[in-house]
């Protein structure tokens, strides 16, 4: 709903939104209009009706596209269109086979195929793990002409300052002993553990203790 509301502001233009129930959403991808909007999900869901012929397709978040075993990064694969888009507000994984999935959607002619990807770009361990990345700046050569990165720099001026309101909140006692059991599990956990993740579980399990 959020892109529709965007076309509506920014173009007047009232696009179709598929939801609702199957026999609803039969009727909406076939609509004599311009403009369709789905989630990814519901591609899977849809696939024995939905159009797979399309002039343009553009995919948000395309990271959700980075692994070639997922039902949709399947299903988006299949449809064909003349153009095709990926756009991202999160910076792109520095993994390259999930890069190579999200490439071979937006240009599948400029990237080899999974494997010879693989062996030309990654080096592996002694038990055949990819470990790291070779030829990188031939890779960067054959794919940067198509991807346009906006630095925060590039947009600072447009974003407006940020307002930081506190607002206290009081705890009930049941919530609180709640929020104390986890926060002592947390500080213990930090007592015994070490190891080469322990930064990414740490944080983890920070981000929980705020979230609750």
């Amino acid at each position: 709903m959020n892109w529709k509301n965007e076309f509506v502001k920014h173009f007047e233009i009232d696009p179709v939104v598929v939801s609702g129930k199957q026999s609803e959403r039969r009727i909406l991808w076939t609509a004599n209009n311009k403009f369709i909007i789905a989630n990814y999900d519901i591609l899977c869901t849809d696939w024995s009706f939905i159009p797979k012929k399309w002039d343009a397709i553009v995919a948000d978040e395309c990271v959700m596209l980075k692994s070639h075993r997922a039902q949709r990064t399947k299903a988006v694969k299949k449809l064909k269109s003349d153009i095709r888009i990926g756009l991202s507000g999160l910076p792109l994984e520095n993994n390259l086979m999930e890069f190579h999935s999200i490439m071979e959607w937006i240009r599948p002619e400029i990237v080899p195929n999974y494997n010879r990807f693989k062996f030309r770009y990654c080096t592996f361990d002694y038990a055949g793990k990819i470990t790291g990345g070779k030829n990188l700046e031939e890779l960067h050569l054959l794919t940067s002409p198509f991807i346009l990165r906006r630095m925060k720099g590039d947009v600072l001026r447009e974003l407006p300052p940020k307002i930081y309101n506190e607002i206290p909140l009081e705890l009930s006692p049941k919530v609180q002993k709640a929020y104390n059991a986890i926060r002592d599990d947390f500080l213990m956990w930090l007592k015994v553990n070490t190891g080469k993740n322990w930064h990414l579980d740490a944080l983890e399990k920070l981000i929980r203790l705020r979230q609750f």
